[in-house]
């Protein structure tokens, strides 16, 4: 695909683009991702002009699945805003495609939790208590006991 700095469209969709994101920035909401999204989107639909000259569920699926190589949260809100851009089309037009939120991609999170020892704990305020300094080991022992209160309760 080849890039474009500027924000103007040349896909078969180009007015209800430029139209979109006129009312997003209309909104404060048009913010530089969107752009991105909808370069991308316009690009994509205008190497596919010779199949059709509307967005189709077909061309939304082939659209993400060129979309694989990016992380999920990456996908999902390409998709998003693809159906944003849906949703405005269709107030124009009720009888126009929108893509079902279900088939939004989905994004599990890789975040583990870690829990500290009492050990770990004693030895986290021990270390700070011999920080350097008249108020410092004292301010540091302190949060670390309000962190460790309010995020784990009370041990």
């Amino acid at each position: 695909m080849r890039r474009r700095r500027s924000n103007v469209f040349s896909g078969p969709l180009r007015s209800e683009f430029d139209d979109f994101a006129a009312y997003r920035q209309s909104l404060g909401t048009c913010h530089g991702h969107v752009w991105v999204v909808l370069r991308h989107l316009d690009d994509f639909l205008e190497q596919e002009a010779s199949v059709t000259r509307d967005l189709t569920q077909q061309l939304l699926n082939e659209w993400m699945t060129r979309l694989a190589d990016r992380a999920a949260i990456t996908r999902r809100n390409y998709f998003r805003v693809a159906r944003q851009f849906c949703v405005f089309r269709a107030r124009a037009d009720p009888a126009g495609f929108i893509p079902d939120a279900v088939s939004c991609p989905r994004v599990t999170t890789r975040f583990r939790p870690y829990i500290y020892s009492d050990q770990e704990i004693r030895a986290l305020i021990k270390a700070a208590t011999m920080l350097s300094g008249e108020l410092r080991p004292h301010t540091y022992a302190t949060l670390l006991h309000l962190n460790f209160i309010s995020s784990g309760g009370v041990r």
